[in-house]
């Protein structure tokens, strides 16, 4: 699996520079914190759960509705390449986001965490000669924070905006940004 191996996590500003952990002197047989992109963690998810012999995965599928007996949820109804089917199952992951519509139909609440923030994710490839640890590095600039993941062969950059300032932002264009 790839995954990054973070030894430190370090904040910096143009005035100061503060290593605010570093996990290599743990006493462990991993001494770095693991860090895996979403995409590459589900793909790693599901190759491990195929070896099971009642896993069933289905890509695309949307689900219609809860099949429920005696008020339980028993499984879906899906609709795929245009027919509608029936999966019975004991265990069911709807795994389509924020808006999920097999949570809606449940009833299931989605928890208010309501942060004053957002992220925009972006790569940034890194030069041949750059030497750089294996970190997280937190950047402080004025008015802007950007965290940075070393991936290895590319920077992980998540840009912090303001909450709601995204389509601002698109609008104002690559180059203003």
């Amino acid at each position: 699996m790839c995954h990054s191996k973070v030894g430190q996590l370090n904040f910096k500003s143009s005035e100061h520079s503060l290593e605010i952990a570093d996990f290599s002197g743990m006493d462990s047989k991993f001494p770095f914190v693991g860090v895996i992109p979403q995409e590459k963690f589900l793909n790693y998810m599901v190759s491990k759960a195929e070896a099971l012999p009642h896993f069933k995965i289905l890509m695309g599928a949307r689900v219609k509705e809860l099949i429920q007996v005696d008020g339980k949820v028993t499984g879906v109804r899906y609709k795929q390449d245009d027919s509608e089917h029936d999966l019975e199952s004991v265990l069911t992951i709807g795994a389509d986001g924020r808006g999920s519509t097999a949570r809606r139909l449940a009833n299931m609440k989605l928890g208010k965490t309501a942060p004053p923030m957002d992220v925009l994710w972006f790569r940034v490839s890194i030069l041949k000669d750059a030497e750089l640890k294996e970190s997280v590095d937190i950047r402080v600039g004025s008015g802007t924070m950007v965290v940075l993941v070393n991936r290895g062969d590319y920077i992980q950059c998540g840009y912090i905006i303001m909450k709601g300032s995204y389509k601002e932002i698109r609008n104002e264009g690559i180059e203003h940004f």
